[in-house]
């Protein structure tokens, strides 16, 4: 990739490499709870090996404790990316619908194992290399999730499974409850299919969901994005306009949030028709009213790269990173900014590359340091 006009490769000084170890983002799990709150204060941290050390004993604990702690602990080991230990201890607990997993309730007979389980076991094939049979059994549970819901709906006997505390809600209440997760399926399915490529089958479940959603401009604006994955930029256009008129139809009461994807669709869309400077401009416009939108900081890099300015892509995606380091330390971020280092041969941006790994790997534990090819 050429740099711009006029302009060496990367020469970032000492105090750009030193910026990285001036930015601490180590955890502590020191002082924190045993039980429930304390697991979901290491989960927030990203202290995922304290969370699979709290729970390791879960299997002497009563049933109703045992599948809770199965849940964090198999949990701890998939974002630890332990993906066979966590299959074979889903393995290990049997069948669901197992006696030992039913109880009697209010409603009648139910199971006992927690949702995050199940969706534990749909999910895991695909960080196997079994993207066929993640799928197939993400149907499952959707199939799961619309049986349920139908027993709410119809007023048969239901309850949440692995919550014993929610037993005495309405019907109602459990219909949303299932509607909600029944919802966030389809949409994990509808991402499985994008990565299988399958995007007519991907956009019939984002369809789906916007029956659903009615109004929901993320939603509609994700129809836009798999239409400019297909090449389709007047139907990609067309779904972007209709996030437009909701917007302006909203008038003052708009939200500044849905302003600022205006501009980020107008962005995806000028660079899907090659023009980069104004995409640039509108990825840029979002920054300026929230500096905090690692999308729009991300994609203004990459339009800066596209515009032959290595340099600087670089150094804004640096700086970006470097004044927001909670909110842009993510994989799409850092390994983007990774590919840009290598795209210059200089010694400086080798040097740069070797102390951002460093840095991020004292971040959350599930942080995937795979992105960082040797140097």
């Amino acid at each position: 990739m050429a740099t711009a006009s006029g302009a060496n490769p990367l020469s970032l000084g000492a105090s750009s490499l030193q910026a990285w170890d001036a930015i601490q983002l180590g955890r502590s799990t020191a002082d924190v709870p045993d039980g429930p709150s304390g697991l979901q204060t290491l989960a927030l941290q990203g202290s995922w090996r304290a969370v699979a050390e709290r729970t390791k004993a879960y299997k002497e604990a009563p049933v109703d404790d045992f599948l809770i702690g199965a849940a964090w602990h198999i949990f701890a080991l998939t974002k630890l990316r332990q993906y066979g230990s966590a299959a074979d201890e889903i393995a290990a607990l049997g069948p669901f619908d197992s006696p030992e997993f039913m109880q009697d309730g209010p409603r009648g007979p139910s199971s006992k194992v927690p949702f995050a389980l199940r969706w534990l076991e749909a999910e895991l094939p695909y960080f196997l290399g079994k993207p066929k049979d993640a799928m197939e059994r993400m149907y499952g549970l959707l199939e799961h999730c619309r049986l349920e819901l139908d027993g709410c709906q119809s007023g048969a006997n239901a309850q949440p499974s692995g919550n014993p505390e929610e037993e005495s809600v309405s019907n109602s209440q459990l219909a949303q409850l299932w509607n909600r997760r029944q919802q966030m399926v389809v949409a994990v399915l509808a991402n499985q299919h994008i990565r299988a490529r399958e995007y007519m089958v991907a956009l019939r479940w984002l369809g789906w969901l916007l029956e659903r959603r009615k109004g929901d401009l993320q939603l509609l604006s994700r129809i836009g994005y798999v239409q400019l994955v297909l090449g389709d930029l007047r139907a990609a256009a067309a779904s972007f306009q209709d996030v437009i008129k909701a917007v302006a139809a909203a008038g003052p009461a708009a939200k500044p949030a849905d302003r600022r994807l205006l501009r980020r669709n107008q962005g995806l869309l000028l660079f899907a028709e090659q023009d980069y400077k104004g995409a640039e401009a509108e990825f840029d416009a979002v920054l300026r009213e929230n500096p905090e939108d690692c999308v729009a900081a991300n994609n203004a890099s990459v339009c800066r790269m596209y515009a032959c300015n290595l340099v600087g892509a670089v150094q804004s995606l640096e700086a970006a990173l470097q004044a927001q380091p909670q909110s842009f330390l993510q994989e799409t971020v850092l390994l983007n900014l990774c590919s840009m280092y290598e795209l210059s041969s200089s010694t400086a941006s080798t040097e740069s590359k070797r102390r951002l790994t460093a840095w991020a790997s004292k971040g959350p534990e599930d942080f995937d340091l795979s992105i960082f090819r040797p140097v």
